[in-house]
């Protein structure tokens, strides 16, 4: 798989609303991820949890390997996800906040998949 950036260029991606393995999980940009986030998903652990690769989280050019996420949204619809912070061994905080609690959680933006 190919994936390539710029304006010129176009892809078709398929979306899905959940995760699948393979599936490259997007992260909006937010005030404090200004260009986003990537992450690929290794692993389907629960109708709640996965595990992904993905580089740079902590801000610190390293990659993660083998990171939980964990869906938290009220309708289990993974509109809102918490990312292991491995540096800190807890969920790590995130901009936007539950309604039903003082933690932070991310929305990802799509779980995406290459169709051609």
């Amino acid at each position: 798989m190919r994936i390539c950036g710029g304006t010129t260029q176009k892809a078709i991606y398929g979306r899905a609303p959940s995760p699948s393995e393979n599936a490259v999980m997007v992260f909006a940009a937010t005030r404090s991820m200004r260009k986003g986030h990537v992450a690929v998903v290794t692993k389907l652990v629960s109708d709640r949890q996965i595990v992904v690769d993905h580089a740079n989280w902590m801000r610190d050019g390293r990659v993660y390997l083998n990171m939980p996420v964990m869906d938290v949204s009220p309708g289990n619809d993974w509109s809102q996800v918490r990312v292991w912070n491995a540096r800190d061994g807890q969920w790590a905080a995130a901009s936007i906040r539950s309604a039903d609690s003082s933690r932070r959680v991310r929305p990802p933006k799509a779980h995406i998949f290459l169709l051609s």
